[in-house]
């Protein structure tokens, strides 16, 4: 499973990076603490697009903004 990051356009792309890949990694953590999921966290991989794939992408930091701050999970092949 491919966890990906998203952010919206309010600040610099290398800090939507930044907060992107962070925003995934986090979810993977908590999902990989979950009882049992030990061995599915080494087929989990976590990837951050910044702002490159938003939905609204106004970049007026108000709530429409949300919806570009996300994480989206991807089901890849083996």
């Amino acid at each position: 499973m491919l966890i990906v990051g998203h952010t919206s356009r309010t600040d610099s792309d290398a800090l939507n990076d930044r907060l992107s890949a962070g925003r995934a990694a986090a979810i993977r953590q908590k999902l990989g603490a979950e009882p049992g999921a030990a061995e599915l966290l080494a087929r989990m991989k976590t990837s951050g697009v910044g702002a490159r794939e938003n939905i609204i992408g106004t970049g007026t930091d108000d709530v429409a903004d949300a919806l570009d701050r996300r994480v989206e999970f991807k089901i890849v092949g083996c």
